[in-house]
């Protein structure tokens, strides 16, 4: 089982929209899945809730499965939930780097930076990595969400990540579409809300890119040549 840790400091970067996505995500590839909402906010709880309302009645609604926890019983809940039989974990965080981020940096396999294109998104991403460095050496990289569907901000915001930051980012990301925002009111994702939709693709294309991503990692681990810039770049 793989433990995936949503962090960023500022709040509004998508940690949520991508835990939950990614986690449908793995339940239509086939992989059971657990979000843990680490948040005291609650985001992804109240996202179950509306899903178990749309998908009253059907096998949707048991999927994925998403518990609340706290930090002092958060490696306890993963425990539980691989016992439960899930292969994925996503764990969402609160919008700050106290001990809530340090536990989900501390118990990830690979932790996710989801951030916005813009300014005070790239000017609030350093502190991320002194937590990092504190949490001990994990793969980590940034990702990129909200990006504008056409022009090329989210190629200079990635440039720039990675020439101040030394940093490695996604070469994918996920843009600006209605598609996330009203499937989220149903407690479903955007895969689920248009199937056939080009934020359903981005959704699909990420979580084969982190499955991807973890085999290659936990393999060249073995070997010692772990190279995150370069699976990043992919």
């Amino acid at each position: 089982m793989k433990t995936i840790s949503l962090i960023s400091q500022k709040g509004g970067g998508g940690k949520t929209t991508v835990a939950y996505s990614l986690a449908v995500a793995a339940e239509k590839a086939g992989y059971p899945a657990t979000v843990i909402d680490l948040d005291p906010h609650g985001n992804a709880i109240s996202w179950a809730a509306d899903r178990k309302n749309h998908w009253e009645g059907r096998a949707e609604a048991q999927v994925p499965i998403v518990e609340d926890s706290i930090p002092a019983r958060l490696a306890e809940k993963i425990k539980k939930a691989e016992a439960d039989g899930s292969e994925y974990v996503f764990v969402d965080t609160p919008a700050s780097l106290g001990e809530y981020s340090m536990a989900a940096a501390k118990s990830a396999d690979l932790i996710i930076l989801p951030l916005k294109p813009r300014r005070h998104d790239i000017n609030a991403f350093e502190p991320n990595l002194n937590l990092l460095k504190i949490t001990g050496v994990k793969p980590a990289f940034a990702f990129l969400n909200e990006c504008p569907p056409q022009g090329i901000r989210h190629l200079e915001a990635a440039d720039y990540i990675r020439e101040k930051f030394g940093f490695p980012v996604a070469s994918l990301y996920f843009c600006k579409r209605e598609a996330f925002a009203d499937a989220s009111i149903l407690g479903l994702s955007a895969q689920e809300y248009e199937p056939k939709g080009k934020a359903a693709k981005e959704i699909v294309q990420f979580f084969d890119f982190v499955h991807q991503m973890l085999n290659q990692l936990e393999s060249e681990d073995q070997n010692g040549t772990t190279q995150l810039d370069r699976l990043c770049a992919q």
